[in-house]
């Protein structure tokens, strides 16, 4: 059973696996237009249905990030940006909710 306490108008939600941890804290890849990435510390908030996460602070709708493969990863590197697209998800676009 799950009980509803509050609702989140215009809650940014993003894949759970985007959402790495570091010494530092929490962060995620962040897409740039010249297909490099960018490291950026954000403020995560409950986890949803789905395997979503809501992000508090650090994102924006329209963010692409990264959602696989980010051990291989430091900020500055290049990328293939692939879309990910698997059934009830975020396709790797952020988006309010």
């Amino acid at each position: 059973m799950r009980f509803i306490l509050d609702l989140l108008k215009n809650a940014k939600l993003v894949p759970a696996q985007a959402v790495q941890i570091s010494q530092r804290g929490p962060f995620v890849f962040v897409l740039k237009p010249d297909n490099t990435v960018d490291q950026r510390p954000v403020k995560p908030g409950q986890r949803q249905d789905g395997d979503l996460m809501v992000i508090e602070e650090g994102v924006q709708p329209g963010d692409t990030l990264v959602v696989t493969g980010q051990l291989a990863l430091s900020p500055g590197a290049k990328v293939s940006p692939q879309m990910m697209n698997p059934a009830n998800q975020v396709q790797g676009e952020l988006r309010g909710q």
